[in-house]
């Protein structure tokens, strides 16, 4: 063979598994001979593998695509190079195809012949092997080609066709999911993929790449990316594989590595992402965290050689993986006061106007603010600044950051509008915009949001109401009396929020659309629950299944659930959220200052407790009762009333939604 195969081990013994503490690089002398190098390490046995997928090695959308044919199939993913570069098969690729695949088995090759030569389907088939072509007439359709290939997989990831970064990190979660990967033309949905999408509405779509990618062209798929490659490939990692027992690492850079090791990270009894670095120092930020969040001695494989992937990178690795602290931990909750605990329940009411009367709640360690006022125009750094030192205030004292939050829902409900500019009503939106153009709309406000240190928006409404609700301003707030489009334009509020780093939370669940009063001024019952499921709740159906991170939970009476009290205050509601939806995030009460509370006979403080051993995560109260209510709450502790087991899953809850790791 004329092709160098590089499988070294930097740590441990060699071989093609890598052993406990291990790294090992594999890789040729170029591209093609990586994808070589890695069929020979999953398949190192002549005739072992069922099926070999051929891509080109110069373009390598199909390839991207590939990857999950591959697993399916049972073979490595290979690499030739394309037609307008030659019309022939690599030899040292169709000597690995004779080593690694019987003959009579199946080659699919991937893309028309403009994208590989004719002559290889002929060399093949000279060769003893079936051919089988998976192409359409652009990458689009043929992703789409592969996907009916695969049997029309139930899941799908959507990635942008116009670079590979995004899709390289996707390929071993897409095969741990069973799904095929579909393209899009940058942030706008390719016709073809559009079509098949069409004709499968049910599937579970994931969205590889933010706004100005997949997530842009599919704003109703979950979304999973960062700010860059790098954090897209984090947050690939962190959202499927968390806890894995091996990695793999490849360049960004334009080497197609990842390619096959995608594949092989899937295969073979192995389950694990793809991290994505640059070939030279220092770490992108999001690796060495996730690195640092496996268990001590975690193996890892390098793709390709070293002008991909600098031996310099590969010791930042072997540092990263080997440290026994992960940098903005969390010590785990059962090492927790029970006062550290019951705080971080406790969502307090904080004035934009003075800030710095909330440094005692942000020392003792609340879960978060809500922020009130209408501050001018020109007062963000007063308040970045305001919020920057509450910050320091939990930091000093040993606490987890609170989340600050206010409510920019858009319209007559936005305290920020002044600040950061006014944006339509929700119901204004749906009259105005697409979801994603509210995708957008709202992507740009949650930046400026997070500039100014606003890290949750309660928002968005998902509540039906009819377009003559008299109540609550639901009219405006809500956004269409149809639950369909309440949950289509909801969830792009949130995905938008979400991009730009914002914690959205869908209210009022179980819906106030229907109620007959307002619950902020006095008691209010909802249509019976049976009536709800089949319109109010879904929005909120549509927003869990979407992964929104908190949903708060309304005062109205229901009949058929909350047995005559508050749905925030009743067992059932906890119950039927978790049981029956399952939601696994954080649920918090709407202000327990509200009418409809104190009209069923509740203080905020005796709320708050009722809410909490009922099965809220988090109780939002005024400033005032702030700290009746850590003292109610550890009497209900004390004596029994609330366990510390549901406490503390609480606020594990909580530190999650918050993204902060656990420490070791």
């Amino acid at each position: 063979m004329i092709f160098s195969l590089v499988l070294s081990t930097v740590s441990g013994i060699g071989g093609a598994s890598a052993s406990a503490g291990s790294l090992r690089r594999i890789s040729g002398t170029d591209a093609i001979g990586t994808a070589i190098a890695i069929s020979q390490a999953e398949f190192p046995n002549s005739g072992s593998a069922n099926a070999v997928v051929l891509a080109r090695s110069d373009f390598f959308s199909d390839a991207l695509a590939g990857g999950p044919l591959a697993a399916a199939m049972g073979g490595p993913l290979l690499i030739t190079p394309g037609a307008s570069a030659s019309a022939s098969l690599d030899p040292r690729v169709g000597a690995e195809i004779e080593r690694v695949l019987p003959k009579g088995d199946t080659v699919y090759v991937l893309g028309g012949y403009l994208a590989l030569s004719p002559n290889i389907d002929s060399t093949l088939k000279a060769d003893g092997y079936q051919v089988v072509r998976e192409a359409g007439a652009n990458q689009f359709a043929t992703a789409v080609d592969i996907a009916r290939t695969m049997g029309n997989p139930s899941t799908v990831f959507e990635a942008t066709g116009l670079s590979f970064y995004d899709a390289l990190s996707a390929v071993p979660a897409a095969i741990e999911e069973h799904a095929a990967i579909l393209l899009t033309d940058g942030d706008v949905q390719a016709p073809e993929t559009a079509g098949y999408l069409a004709q499968f509405p049910n599937d579970q779509r994931y969205a590889i790449g933010g706004p100005l990618a997949a997530f842009g062209a599919d704003p109703t798929a979950t979304p999973v990316y960062g700010q860059n490659p790098f954090d897209t490939s984090n947050a690939v990692a962190s959202r499927f594989f968390p806890g894995a027992a091996v990695f793999g690492t490849a360049t960004a850079a334009s080497f197609p590595d990842a390619l096959g090791g995608g594949v092989f990270m899937a295969t073979g009894g192995r389950l694990g992402p793809i991290l994505l670095v640059n070939p030279a120092p220092p770490l992108p930020p999001g690796v060495p965290p996730y690195l640092a969040s496996l268990a001590g001695g975690t193996p890892g494989y390098v793709f390709g050689g070293s002008l991909a992937v600098g031996d310099g990178v590969v010791t930042a690795v072997q540092t990263a993986v080997a440290a026994t602290t992960i940098p903005g931990c969390v010590p785990p909750v059962t090492a927790w006061s029970p006062a550290q605990l019951l705080e971080q329940m406790l969502m307090v009411s904080g004035q934009f106007s003075d800030l710095s009367a909330s440094a005692s709640a942000a020392s003792a360690g609340v879960g978060g603010f809500v922020l009130f006022g209408q501050p001018a125009a020109g007062s963000g750094p007063a308040i970045s600044s305001g919020i920057a030192a509450l910050d320091a205030d939990a930091s000093d004292a040993g606490q987890v950051a609170p989340w600050m939050s206010t409510d920019e829902e858009g319209g007559d409900v936005q305290r920020l509008a002044n600040v950061l500019g006014a944006l339509p009503s929700a119901r204004q939106m749906t009259s105005v915009w697409t979801p994603g153009q509210v995708v957008s709309a709202l992507f740009a406000h949650g930046a400026g949001m997070k500039a100014i240190g606003i890290t949750m928006d309660l928002a968005p409404v998902v509540d039906t109401a009819l377009p003559n609700d008299p109540y609550a301003d639901e009219v405006s707030r809500s956004f269409s009396e149809s639950a369909d489009i309440a949950a289509s334009y909801g969830i792009a509020f949130a995905n938008g929020l979400e991009a730009a780093g914002v914690v959205p939370v869908a209210k009022h669940f179980p819906g106030l659309g229907h109620a007959n009063g307002n619950t902020d001024l006095g008691p209010a019952t909802d249509p019976p629950l049976s009536q709800l499921e089949t319109a109010d709740l879904i929005p909120f159906e549509a927003e869990i299944a979407n992964g929104i991170p908190i949903v708060m939970v309304g005062h109205p009476i229901v009949p058929g659930l909350s047995n005559g009290l508050p749905a925030s205050l009743a067992s059932a509601t906890y119950s039927f959220r978790r049981q029956t939806l399952h939601f696994s995030g954080v649920t918090m009460t709407d202000s327990l200052g509200a009418g409809a509370i104190s009209a069923a006979g509740y203080t905020e403080q005796t709320a708050a407790v009722a809410a909490i051993e009922a099965g809220a995560d988090m109780a939002m109260i005024d400033a005032s009762s702030w700290p009746a209510t850590v003292g109610a709450l550890e009497q209900a502790l004390g004596n029994g009333s609330l366990s510390l087991a549901s406490v503390e899953a609480s606020a594990a809850r909580i530190v999650r939604a918050k993204g902060f790791p656990t420490c070791p």
